[in-house]
């Protein structure tokens, strides 16, 4: 796969891109909306962060429906990472958030500062003026609402576990949309990407750019050959769509 990469580095970031740079760039440059995961892309994951601090505090939350969530799903979800993130956030939405818990998971999120990594900003900024921005994520809109309030994001779906199926009612609600950026690093990030393609096909959609964010240089995703590699630091990726380098 890095034989068909050519890599770029930039004051310690760096990206991959396939094809031709100038029509990627072009591309980039003419895209008129970007869907994008939030957890592990813009942000270091939230929800891993909320169950740390929950784990190291015993008072940070006292619901027992949710200490004893904490104890099973919680540390599962430490542990293994994301082959069991659906599925522990699936129980806690079932079986354990009511509405009080939400609001106190709000109060919470609203006092933590937000962080993103190196070069978000930038990235964000060098895209077209007036581009629409989505966050598609299976996190709580208690936990990450900071994230969408700091980017000025257009539309957010939350809790969304089948994100293929999300394309829909995103294209439903913003039927302009032609030209789209896809930005993630997961499996359901990926079905985002086959879905938007199959709207390609169909014509509802002209143009589909995908972005998988990488842990490292190393990591790619299986089966699935992105236009861009990018690592958590997003600097060279905002520079490449600039300028072109």
């Amino acid at each position: 796969m890095d034989s068909d990469y050519t890599l770029i580095e930039e004051h310690g970031s760096w990206m991959r891109y396939r094809g031709d740079q100038e029509t990627l760039v072009e591309q980039l440059q003419r895209a008129d909306g970007i869907i994008a995961d939030i957890d592990d892309c813009d942000v270091r994951s939230l929800a891993r962060k909320f169950i740390i601090r929950a784990t190291l505090n015993p008072n940070y939350l006292t619901n027992p429906k949710f200490i004893n969530w904490l104890k099973t799903s919680g540390q599962r979800w430490l542990s293994e990472g994301k082959e069991v993130e659906s599925e522990c956030g699936k129980s806690l939405i079932a079986d354990v958030l009511d509405d009080s818990l939400r609001r106190k998971i709000r109060r919470i999120s609203g006092k933590q500062k937000v962080k993103f990594f190196k070069g978000i900003r930038e990235f964000y900024a060098a895209l077209p003026e007036g581009i629409t921005r989505v966050y598609v994520t299976r996190n709580i809109e208690e936990l990450v609402y900071p994230v969408v309030e700091k980017l000025s994001i257009d539309l957010a779906l939350f809790e969304q576990f089948e994100k293929e199926g999300s394309i829909a009612e995103i294209l439903s609600q913003k039927p302009d949309l032609r030209r789209v950026i896809v930005k993630g690093d997961s499996d359901e990030d990926v079905a985002m990407v086959h879905a938007l393609n199959k709207f390609r096909i169909e014509d509802r959609l002209d143009e589909v750019t995908s972005i998988y964010v990488a842990n490292n240089r190393r990591d790619t995703h299986p089966g699935f050959d992105p236009d861009i590699i990018t690592g958590k630091n997003h600097h060279a990726l905002a520079r490449f769509i600039q300028q072109g380098l």
